[in-house]
């Protein structure tokens, strides 16, 4: 069975401000998170943290073209 991975997009109050890739991690569920323009990203579920990191990037390359 596969892994559910949740993308959470919403809009980034933050005037604009971008960052780098943020990770973090709690009991067993790893997230990434970052800003980018007006955009707020977090890329969350229950997988190591670079395959986490794999597929955010992959979701950063699909979002700033």
């Amino acid at each position: 069975m596969g892994e559910r991975i949740v993308l959470y997009l919403c809009h980034n109050d933050k005037k604009g401000q971008s960052t780098a890739f943020r990770f973090a991690e709690h009991d067993r569920i790893s997230v990434f998170y970052w800003l980018d323009g007006t955009f707020a990203f977090a890329l969350a579920g229950e997988i190591d943290r670079g395959g986490l990191l794999g597929l955010a990037q992959a979701v950063y390359r699909q979002t700033t073209t």
